[in-house]
């Protein structure tokens, strides 16, 4: 069954602030999605440009409390639907920035000004970039587990990689960006990742279902699949946001480009001299010289 649409965006695109889709993928949410909705427009300061679109399976209790909502409604076959449903609210969508919401990401007051302030130099319609927030207590952390995508990167890459399902989908876009687009760094804006490993709390069943060994495996699998070792090795680099970088894509792109060529050419060493050394640990150790009073005449 595909996936039906529901509802109609309430704005168009102004000239100076940017429009924003929440991109929100659900799944059976303990207490229902209204508290997550309403946390996010209640929280921002022009929730007139803020387009929430929620996506979901068909047998989801939200079905019947979204009546009227901006929704997509897709079918309900045993799998992760987490990254088909994002997908599919993502392609309904037409705003300058498109944020991809889980059920347990909560904001900040005035995140739409903070995100704002953060790509303000970053045409979202000329410039593909993804936005690296704050979601984890690593201070270093690069890995884009909700990323904010501009326009151009969506009409130019997509969201996530129609192969994944939930694991590891966030490592493949966070490759995909670093490799084709930019990863603009706001992690100065700060989200409430309320997940059990940071928490302490009970998983939920989605949470359950994603993080089965057999989608480890499927999402391992596919990942490398897309993305080839060398790719895979080099360290994330993020652009400041408020640097002499600030919308020059060319530049910021080759700097990018060149740090990685340094690190791939830097892993090709050290591959390169740990499979010499292993060569030559396999050759037996010469046999030593009899004492002289054991030699033959």
């Amino acid at each position: 069954m595909p996936s039906r649409v529901e509802g109609r965006a309430p704005f168009s695109s102004p000239q100076t602030w940017p429009t924003i889709a929440l991109l929100h993928a659900t799944y059976h949410r303990p207490g229902g999605v209204g508290p997550l909705r309403e946390a996010w427009l209640e929280r921002a300061d022009r929730a007139d440009l803020v387009d929430y679109i929620v996506a979901m399976d068909c047998d989801d209790p939200a079905v019947a409390e979204t009546t009227g909502w901006r929704r997509v409604i897709g079918p309900a076959d045993g799998t992760v639907s987490a990254v088909r449903n994002w997908n599919a609210a993502a392609a309904v969508s037409s705003a300058d920035l498109l944020v991809v919401l889980a059920d347990d990401l909560f904001p900040e007051q005035g995140w739409d000004t903070c995100l704002w302030q953060v790509i303000g130099g970053w045409d979202p319609r000329s410039i593909a970039y993804a936005v690296k927030i704050t979601d984890s207590p690593s201070p270093s952390d690069t890995l884009l587990r909700h990323p904010v995508v501009s326009r151009r990167f969506y009409d130019s890459f997509g969201l996530f990689a129609p192969q994944m399902r939930g694991v590891y989908c966030d490592d493949e876009i966070t490759r995909r960006a670093y490799w084709q687009a930019l990863i603009l760094d706001g992690r100065s804006m700060a989200f409430e990742h309320a997940h059990p490993t940071l928490t302490g709390g009970f998983e939920t069943d989605s949470q359950r279902m994603i993080n089965r060994a057999s989608e480890y495996e499927y999402g391992a699998r596919a990942y490398e699949d897309l993305w080839p070792k060398w790719r895979r090795r080099v360290r994330i680099r993020i652009v400041p946001a408020y640097n002499w970088l600030v919308g020059r894509e060319r530049l910021a792109r080759l700097v990018a480009l060149t740090r990685a060529t340094a690190d791939v050419g830097l892993w090709g060493v050290k591959a390169a001299t740990w499979h010499v050394r292993r060569i030559v640990g396999s050759f037996p150790a010469k046999a030593p010289e009899p004492p002289a009073s054991e030699r033959s005449s």
